[in-house]
């Protein structure tokens, strides 16, 4: 819960001092999210009630030109832009697709100069690549956003206020800290915080107690760490808290994997999908299928070329928030890999994301220019592996690091060298090797594929 504060100061006073500072934080982001529009929408949102009528696609289309439009003559980016006019040609669109450098490179050109201070909101994404990404928020879309986070929950069964538990980046104690506890409670928001910097195997279990004596109702947090506690959790019989539901964000996991997760804590794990500088863009249905947030997003999936491509093809997601008027990035192309369709046979109508195979980056690339996904099928149950993580060095070095797990041999290793061998092909040099820790994010995520190239 710590932003302004100085993180050497919260880390060396004493417990009751660092309650005080994680509420006036938790206070200061409540305000923001939680307040204006919030209070009005959460009112009239029926979520599940949109979500069972679908939209139109040519409503969204005219919101999106709406929006642009109205970017070209209020927002400095898009005014510079040589862009004339909007047509609404699929194939030839004339609204220009815009990257997160765009937004690096100056992210106040993205804000309206008819918005005021209170209309604006800061901020910051560690980056999947490692370049972090300032950016502004327009308030009322966040309010927006965090009304439709709260009707998600209840959805699911779970009430916002309800005790819960998240597992997330956010430093609750030093990083060299050996010892429990490695979580700070926020009274404000129900919620025990909990550092993914300090869990290893050694302290599973204490992450276990925490959340059966804070008696949590439901949890949040990052998907890849409740994978890890439920691999924990399956080999060693370890009591484990009653969730009414898992709810996760920030990172995705396999369908294999959430499986994983559901089988450790009996109960239902649901996968979002969003980012920081747009928001909650999609939420899983109990078919496993990530479902657009009605009359909030206008979504596309483009090729190589920024073409959009038909519903059931692969490539990248590009979003835009139809709420975010002062802050509005168009068109945004998000490095995140995904199909879209229609139809669910859930019940909820209008698009949906059948898989988000991970972003741009999860490929890996040859030294015959062949980009390939990040194979799953190599790391099979008897090589006793817990978790892997892909290192490109370049065009023609792989390294595997691989934690192993009860019963784990040397052999294995080789086994793994041998079938990326015959995947990538044999222009590529391979290494595994053991690690106790995957290499995570400034943000505490956990990449599946690392690209140094």
């Amino acid at each position: 819960m710590i932003n302004k504060l100085s993180k050497s100061i919260f880390f060396k006073s004493p417990f009751f001092l660092k309650r005080v500072f994680v509420n006036l934080e938790a206070l200061r982001r409540n305000y923001y999210r939680r307040s204006g529009h919030y209070k009005n929408y959460i009112n009239e949102l029926h979520l599940e009630k949109r979500l069972k009528t679908n939209e139109a696609y040519d409503v969204k289309r005219n919101r999106l030109d709406e929006l642009f439009e109205y970017a070209r003559v209020q927002v400095p980016f898009y005014m510079n832009l040589r862009t004339t006019s909007v047509e609404n040609n699929e194939k030839n669109k004339s609204i220009p697709i815009i990257y997160k450098d765009d937004i690096r490179t100056d992210p106040k050109s993205f804000i309206s100069v008819d918005s005021s201070k209170k209309d604006i909101m800061t901020g910051k994404s560690s980056g999947s690549t490692g370049a972090p990404l300032h950016y502004y928020l327009d308030r009322s879309a966040v309010e927006i956003n965090y009304a439709h986070y709260d009707e998600v929950l209840k959805l699911y069964g779970c009430n916002p206020k309800s005790r819960k538990v998240r597992l997330s980046g956010v430093p609750t104690v030093p990083i060299n800290k050996k010892k429990p506890p490695f979580w700070i409670y926020v009274d404000l928001f129900n919620q025990l915080q909990c550092s993914v910097y300090h869990l290893s195997e050694s302290t599973y279990s204490a992450y276990l107690q925490a959340c059966i004596k804070y008696n949590v109702e439901f949890a949040t947090g990052y998907a890849k760490s409740w994978y890890l506690l439920a691999q924990h959790v399956l080999k060693t019989n370890a009591p484990t808290p009653k969730f009414q539901a898992i709810i996760t964000d920030s990172e995705g996991i396999t369908k294999e994997e959430q499986n994983v997760v559901e089988r450790a804590f009996n109960c239902r794990v649901y996968q979002t999908y969003g980012l920081g500088e747009i928001g909650m863009i999609a939420t899983q249905c109990e078919k496993g299928n990530y479902h657009i947030i009605p009359n909030n997003y206008f979504v596309e999936i483009v090729n190589d070329s920024n073409q959009v491509v038909r519903n059931g093809q692969l490539g990248e997601i590009v979003v835009t928030n139809l709420v975010s008027k002062k802050v509005p990035y168009i068109r945004y192309k998000t490095g995140d890999l995904g199909i879209l369709n229609a139809n669910c046979s859930c019940g909820w109508k209008g698009e949906f994301l059948t898989d988000i195979v991970g972003r741009v980056d999860d490929y890996l690339l040859t030294a015959s220019n062949r980009k390939l996904r990040r194979p799953t099928d190599i790391f099979s149950p008897e090589l006793k592996i817990k978790a892997s993580q892909i290192v490109q060095e370049d065009l023609n070095k792989i390294v595997v690091k691989v934690i192993p797990d009860i019963g784990f041999e040397e052999a294995s290793m080789k086994k793994i060298e041998v079938r990326f061998k015959k995947y990538l092909g044999d222009e590529t040099d391979v290494y595994c090797i053991a690690v106790d820790e995957l290499e995570r994010t400034e943000n505490g995520k956990i990449r599946h594929v690392i690209r140094n190239i």
